[in-house]
């Protein structure tokens, strides 16, 4: 079972994530991390998507528009 309600319910272990880092992988996960980077990330990750989408739509319509 994967779910948190169907694991209650029959008594099975709860996901319940990994648990407590020690300090030392906190400070390495910690250690290359920058919001900036990640917002960016984020960021570049939407508009990619986002021109696909739109790529998609005018293609759409070209092939439209040639019939």
């Amino acid at each position: 079972l994967h779910g948190l309600k169907e694991n209650v319910i029959t008594g099975h272990l709860i996901p319940a994530g990994r648990g407590l880092n020690s300090d030392e992988q906190e400070n390495e996960l910690l250690s290359g991390f920058s919001v900036e980077g990640t917002m960016k990330d984020v960021s570049d990750s939407y508009v990619e998507e986002h021109d696909r989408a739109i790529q998609a739509i005018h293609d759409k319509i070209e092939r439209q528009n040639k019939d």
